[in-house]
């Protein structure tokens, strides 16, 4: 995904002893629904593939665990997530005596193990001779779900398909923005314009690059991307239907507009806006500079997703919050074991038996 520098990478690791502390989430036998391939004693000569489900935090499905026996007198355990915001971020893989199985493997006393990773999938290679019939595998890993800004910019899809519809009189924002298609943004929402140097037609589809207005745009996307805490600030405020404290009226969705063009515009353009006030403006910039510096959303409000049709029309704003996407608010940490026929004794988890012999 281009939104962070996070590649799918296949690591390969040497066996290792690796004493470190153990991690066991304890807790009652697992009871899941999950779908197992029938397990089987590969031929002599190894060369067959045994596939199982990631199961985290007892009973979520997360992704998938293989592993095959090669030709080349290795062995390859890969695991691989499946689910949309997951990531791994630790794997330990032990082997045992099936006819011999302790009550549980301990991620820390397993042979291999590897930390500090976020990928969405990972490979370990195992020399065969270091097996040496051992053929049922502990099968360990952390995954963790990103919340909050992040896990709002991994979730966003790269482009989507979109449109607006104009403003009108008593509208709560200066656009009504739908998003189109299968993607976690599809669905309907308050919008702005961050461009005024072109135009967008009115219920017009476009496919549109998708950014959080929290990382880096591209080059010239907005004329001042400084102030998009500040814009990110307005738009949470609630300011439309509210009464000015000390000039005439409400303010509207075209005070909020205008407010928003002054921060990240060089324009003096009123296009669109309806009703609107100079005053309820400059009452909007005076909040936004004291206390706007830095914001960041908190769970519950919202986040500007700007939308860049890629025809060179206008840009956008959509309102979108984090639940919209389906992103949590704090990140999710979770243990995983592949799911086997051998279950731990009082802690939860299970030995994946693929028979080599």
């Amino acid at each position: 995904m281009r939104k962070l520098s996070i590649f799918l990478v296949i690591g390969v690791v040497a066996l290792l002893a690796w004493p470190v502390e153990a991690s066991v989430v304890p807790g009652a036998k697992a009871e899941v629904e999950v779908t197992v391939p029938g397990l089987k004693c590969l031929p002599t000569g190894c060369e067959e593939t045994c596939v199982t489900d990631l199961i985290a935090g007892k009973n979520l499905l997360v992704g998938a665990v293989t592993v095959e026996w090669k030709d080349d007198g290795n062995v390859n355990v890969t695991y691989e997530i499946t689910e949309e915001g997951w990531f791994i971020t630790q794997v330990h893989v032990g082997w045992f005596d099936c006819n011999d199985l302790p009550k549980k493997m301990i991620p820390g006393q397993a042979q291999i193990g590897v930390e500090d990773l976020f990928l969405k999938a990972y490979t370990v290679t195992i020399d065969q001779d270091e097996i040496d019939g051992n053929c049922c595998f502990g099968l360990h890993a952390v995954v963790e779900k990103p919340g909050g800004l992040l896990g709002l910019e991994l979730a966003l899809p790269d482009q989507v398909s979109m449109m607006v519809q104009y403003p009108y009189a008593g509208a709560p924002s200066y656009f009504h923005t739908t998003v189109n298609g299968a993607s976690v943004l599809a669905g309907e929402y308050d919008g702005w314009c961050i461009d005024t140097d072109n135009t967008i037609g009115n219920n017009t589809p476009y496919t549109a690059l998708v950014y959080s207005s929290y990382e880096e745009l591209p080059a010239g996307t907005v004329e001042h991307p400084e102030n998009l805490d500040l814009v990110n600030w307005i738009i949470n405020a609630g300011y439309i239907g509210q009464p000015s404290p000390t000039c005439d009226g409400n303010y509207t969705y075209g005070d909020v507009q205008r407010a928003i063009w002054t921060l990240v515009e060089d324009s003096n353009s009123t296009s669109g806006l309806g009703s609107w006030s100079q005053c309820r403006v400059d009452e909007i910039l005076a909040d936004a500079a004291a206390f706007g510096e830095g914001f960041e959303p908190e769970c519950g409000d919202v986040v500007a997703v700007i939308l860049i049709p890629v025809n060179a029309v206008q840009i956008t704003i959509a309102q979108v919050t984090l639940i919209d996407v389906g992103v949590p608010c704090d990140w999710q940490e979770e243990t995983a074991w592949g799911f086997g026929d051998n279950p731990f004794g009082r802690a939860w988890g299970w030995f994946f038996e693929c028979c080599c012999e």
